[in-house]
């Protein structure tokens, strides 16, 4: 059983994962939840987690996309619901039928609870763990405090850092962001980290939002205060 973790969700997860490791040197394990199963985010979670992704055969690479379906079929070709990596473990959890198209806070946990027992297993190997979640989102705002209920019951040790959306986001991710927050168990320890966007430009807000997220978390590595 590895000591601790760092969980993370989605697209941000990623970005944020993908910053830690590029700046900083601590072999923590990388855990990784996501939605979106396709080529790209399960190459980019397996070079994070360094975990051999499934080599694709010649016909896979020439497939011709024809259709919605053909696009849906190629993308999760060979791909695993599962990998497990020197550096961490990634677990996609979701379905070819509603791979396409923005899913609500609902579903999303619909989606999550039918891979409860995958999530729990991944859990059981840490004693502790740090959920870091990029609330306005689906997948953070509905799946980060679920995780966190199931590390809860499994009695491991958590600590939580968040992130709210800027206004520009828009009014249903402030509000899938706040439904999240309110879900998060009274007794986790919450490290909110805010950006301020109005004297930044976009991109530069986002990258500003990675590197605030990933020096909190190694604040809380070396349990500074």
């Amino acid at each position: 059983m590895e000591s601790q973790a760092l969980i993370l969700f989605g697209s941000s997860g990623i970005n944020i994962a993908e910053y830690y490791r590029q700046h900083f040197a601590r072999l923590i394990p990388i855990v990784l939840f996501e939605t979106h199963k396709t080529d790209y985010q399960a190459e980019r979670g397996a070079k994070i987690i360094q975990a051999k992704m499934p080599g694709k055969t010649e016909q896979q690479s020439t497939h011709l996309i024809e259709s919605a379906a053909d696009l849906t079929t190629s993308y999760f070709q060979n791909i695993p619901d599962y990998m497990h990596g020197d550096k961490g473990e990634m677990l996609f959890f979701t379905t070819a039928e509603e791979q396409f198209g923005n899913s609500s806070f609902e579903k999303t946990l619909m989606r999550a609870e039918l891979y409860e027992q995958e999530m729990k297993q991944i859990l059981k190997n840490y004693q502790s763990i740090i959920i870091v979640a990029c609330l306005g989102g689906a997948v953070s705002s509905a799946v980060a405090p679920y995780v966190a209920k199931l590390a809860n019951k499994l009695h491991i040790d958590i600590q939580v850092i968040v992130t709210m959306p800027a206004k520009f986001e828009g009014k249903k991710r402030l509000a899938q962001a706040q439904r999240g927050l309110n879900l998060f168990h009274k007794n986790s320890a919450i490290t909110q980290v805010k950006i301020d966007p109005e004297s930044e430009g976009l991109i530069r807000y986002f990258k500003m939002k990675d590197e605030a997220i990933a020096n909190a978390i190694e604040k809380l590595l070396r349990n500074e205060d």
